[in-house]
């Protein structure tokens, strides 16, 4: 399959985009974060404990949304690139896409990728898989984590992972990354002069 990129250079820099679904932000009041909040309803109202949560949730993805200079949504989860290159992920994780070690276990906030606390400079998110791309000093390759089940994380296997593994042949010069809902991924190992 066939990538599509956007790649210029500015300044000296190469600068790439992937495509990226739209993100909508809940604001207090129940309304997108550019729209007017809904009027209240009679609607039944959750547990208090429930709430509490809702709001501790919101405030964590907030939180974590102001620091991010990335985000990527996949299938049912959702991956931030922080300022200090870190990725932090939430949402689904049936097949281990949010990349924290666990099988399995949903998060409603966000959750630190394994072993990538920093030098990532790109994340992407598939349907149910996730790829981030790490800068120079970290080896410059591509890293993958999730759902395997037709090689789209490109180790060699269809074993699902729950953090990230090496890409095969990308672990080191790779200069863009992106992931698409079908299962694949791609990776440009050229070098930009």
């Amino acid at each position: 399959m066939d990538c599509t990129r956007s790649t210029r250079r500015i300044a000296g820099i190469v600068v790439f985009s992937l495509a990226v679904p739209m993100l909508a932000l809940t604001a207090a009041g129940g309304g997108t974060a550019d729209a007017a909040p809904r009027p209240h309803t009679s609607a039944p109202q959750p547990p208090q404990s429930v709430a509490a949560a809702t709001s501790a949730g919101e405030s964590s993805i907030t939180s974590v949304l102001a620091s991010a200079i990335q985000v990527t949504a996949g299938g049912d989860h959702t991956c931030a690139l922080t300022r200090g290159g870190g990725v932090k992920c939430w949402g689904f994780n049936g097949a281990g896409e949010l990349g924290d070690g666990t099988p399995t276990i949903d998060q409603l906030t966000p959750v630190d990728v394994t072993g990538l606390a920093s030098g990532v400079i790109a994340v992407t998110a598939g349907g149910h898989h996730t790829c981030a791309l790490l800068d120079a000093v970290h080896g410059g390759g591509v890293k993958c984590w999730g759902l395997n089940d037709s090689g789209e994380l490109g180790d060699g296997t269809k074993i699902r992972r729950y953090a990230p593994v090496d890409v095969s042949g990308l672990t080191s010069g790779v200069v863009t990354v992106s992931s698409g809902q079908a299962p694949h991924l791609c990776g440009d190992g050229r070098n930009p002069r």
